[in-house]
């Protein structure tokens, strides 16, 4: 499947897009939101973000504030986009610890997230592979969310969690591994001893993510 099936714009034409909204063409960051906030907003659900639509919306207006600072094509634009979502969603994480109250995630009722079709380890249902997700430690799971929910590549991922590419590609090599034994044998869910979603390495972001 190309990323033009994917996310509903050919490569040339999110460029295209990108280059009008830097112009100020209201009916190009029309496009590139109807293009990307899917995507967006996947990525916060697979997180169990309670306020998915509108930390979306937060993305997309930090985004679209700072077009004109923009350097790059579509695809150096989406890698953007994601770092501002990753910033988000750390804060949103940070805000939910300082609340008394907190309303638990429920992977079963999440039907968004969706794995690569090449990797029989992410093949089950959707609500498993949340399901699974969530039992992986923080940057295993922050890897694979933003491999195979934001669909960005592993140069893009690296770069929107400031880690190195080699770094990035082992996490995916222990945490696909990870999946693995728990499709070969369900009865290792939740063995780790991890707390999901217990803590976030945020790491360093692009100067011009920050909001």
């Amino acid at each position: 499947m190309s990323r033009a099936d994917e996310t509903g714009v050919d490569p040339p034409e999110l460029d295209r897009l990108v280059d009008a909204a830097r112009d100020g063409d209201a009916e190009a960051f029309s496009l590139i939101w109807a293009s990307l906030a899917g995507r967006v907003h996947g990525y916060f659900k697979a997180y169990g973000c309670l306020d998915a639509e509108d930390l979306t919306s937060e993305t997309f207006l930090a985004a679209f504030a700072k077009m004109g600072d923009v350097v790059g094509d579509g695809a150096a634009f989406r890698t953007w986009l994601f770092a501002i979502a990753h910033h988000k969603r750390v804060d949103d994480v940070r805000r939910r610890s300082r609340r008394p109250a907190q309303v638990p995630y429920e992977p079963e009722l999440d039907r968004r997230l969706t794995g690569p079709a090449d990797d029989p380890s992410l093949a089950g249902g959707n609500e498993d592979v949340v399901s699974m997700l969530a039992d992986l430690v923080p940057d295993q799971r922050d890897v694979l969310t933003l491999r195979f929910v934001a669909d960005l590549s592993i140069e893009d991922v690296a770069t929107t969690l400031g880690r190195s590419v080699g770094a990035i590609k082992a996490l995916q090599h222990r945490a696909l591994e990870s999946l693995r034994r728990k499709v070969d044998d369900p009865e290792q869910k939740g063995r780790s001893g991890e707390v999901p979603g217990a803590a976030v390495s945020p790491g360093p972001y692009p100067a011009n993510a920050e909001t």
